[in-house]
C-alpha cells in the first residue's frame, strides 16, 4: 500500500471514529427536593447514589475506533507517541507513525478532512488473534511543508482495510494493517 493513501485513510477514519464516540443518550437529571415552606436557608440538595458499574472489557471494534482517533490525534499534533502505544511490531503501523513524524519533523503539517466508516466488523480469530475489517471513505487530505505550501494532496476514496489486534497484556494491540482489493 502506498504510505501516503494509508495516511490519508487513517486519518479520515480516525476522525470519524472519533466523532462517532458520541452519545446521544440523556444524561440522569436531579431534580431539588420541593420548598413545602419559606425558610431562611434553602433545603439540601439530594446527593445521588451511584451504584458502581463494573468496567466492561473494550471490545475489538471499540478499539479499532480508539485506535483511529489517536491516529487522527497523531496527524494534528505531529506526535506519534500515543498513537505507537496502540500498536506492536506492526510494520504498516510503524511506517504511517514514521511518515507523520518526518512530516512535522520537517516542519510541515496535515490537514485532514472529513470521511465516514461504512462498516467496522470482527471477521475471525485464530491464536488469540481477532482479524477486524473496516471500511472507510475519505475525503481529501492536504500535506502542508514547513513553508505552508501543499507538498501532497491525496484525494481520498472508499479504502477497505483488514487488521489483526491482540491483548497481551490487557489491553488491544495492533500486529498488522493492511488494504484490502
Amino acid at each position: 500500500m502506498r504510505p501516503h493513501r494509508l495516511l490519508a485513510t487513517l486519518g479520515a477514519l480516525a476522525l470519524t471514529c472519533s466523532l462517532a464516540a458520541c452519545s446521544d443518550e440523556p444524561q440522569p437529571i436531579i431534580e431539588a427536593t420541593p420548598s413545602t415552606g419559606p425558610t431562611s436557608d434553602p433545603p439540601p440538595s439530594p446527593t445521588p447514589t451511584a451504584t458502581p458499574v463494573p468496567d466492561e472489557p473494550e471490545s475489538a471494534k471499540e478499539f479499532i475506533r480508539r485506535w483511529q482517533k489517536e491516529a487522527l490525534a497523531m496527524q494534528v499534533s505531529g506526535d506519534s507517541t500515543a498513537y505507537r502505544k496502540l500498536t506492536r511490531n506492526c510494520g504498516g503501523c510503524d511506517a504511517f507513525a514514521d511518515n507523520v513524524d518526518r512530516i512535522y519533523g520537517d516542519g510541515g503539517s496535515i490537514e485532514i478532512a472529513a470521511s465516514r466508516v461504512r462498516a467496522v466488523s470482527l471477521v475471525g480469530r485464530a491464536d488469540g488473534v481477532s482479524i477486524v475489517e473496516f471500511d472507510v471513505i475519505s475525503s481529501p487530505t492536504i500535506v502542508r511543508d514547513s513553508t505552508g505550501s501543499v507538498a501532497q494532496e491525496l484525494s481520498g476514496g472508499r479504502t477497505r482495510f483488514q487488521a489483526n489486534i491482540a491483548q497481551p497484556d490487557d489491553t488491544w494491540r495492533v500486529l498488522r494493517i493492511s488494504e484490502l482489493v
